[in-house]
């Protein structure tokens, strides 16, 4: 049936797509990936199935500047957040660090030359300090409370019942306030770049 033939052509198409390690093994891999260069959508195009999402897209992130995207839902600001992490590959057109196609930059390194916070945050249970440590396993607390410190956002957790060590229940699991500064910290202390 065509339903079965719709479902396979599927499977083909996600079993031929090139995977990360596919695309690492031809790719910039260097560790001294220059740190500061402006990023380029260059002539983007992305779709999902015929739905385009970008068409000849153009726009710059500049280096060392505060970078916003903004505009109504379903524009592309996540869409375009993803393709810059490369989750997604672009259709056509090319996304550019410097004057090096993205394409050509080992997505691993590139990764770690990134931090993204998005509108919505997660928390898990466990402590606020094991929440803003989350992928960031090689820190210690003395480390995280010592760059809050320097960040100038130690008091907003020391003020918390328990400070950094309050324990996230379902009350405040939800808590926009500390969603967004737990994720905005979790960036910085990346140290992406």
């Amino acid at each position: 049936s065509y339903h079965v033939f719709s479902c396979m052509k599927r499977f083909i198409d996600i079993y031929e797509y090139p995977t990360d390690q596919d695309y690492d093994m031809r790719t910039y891999t260097k560790s001294n990936l220059p740190s500061k260069e402006d990023i380029y959508f260059d002539n983007v195009d992305f779709k999902y199935e015929d739905n385009y999402i970008f068409s000849n897209t153009n726009f710059k992130i500049s280096y060392n500047k505060i970078n916003v995207l903004r505009g109504a839902n379903g524009v592309g600001k996540t869409t375009a957040v993803y393709l810059l992490s490369k989750y997604y590959r672009v259709n056509k057109g090319m996304i550019k660090y410097g004057d090096l196609d993205l394409n050509d930059i080992s997505t691993k390194l590139w990764r770690k030359k990134i931090s993204i916070c998005f509108q919505e945050n997660y928390l898990f249970s466990g402590t606020v300090i094991e929440n803003i440590r989350y992928g960031l396993r090689e820190m210690t607390d003395k480390e995280i409370i010592k760059t809050n410190k320097l960040i100038g956002i130690d008091h907003f957790f020391s003020s918390l019942p328990n400070g950094y060590y309050t324990t996230i229940t379902s009350k405040n699991i939800n808590n926009y306030s500390l969603g967004r500064l737990i994720s905005i910290n979790r960036a910085i202390l990346t140290k992406a770049g």
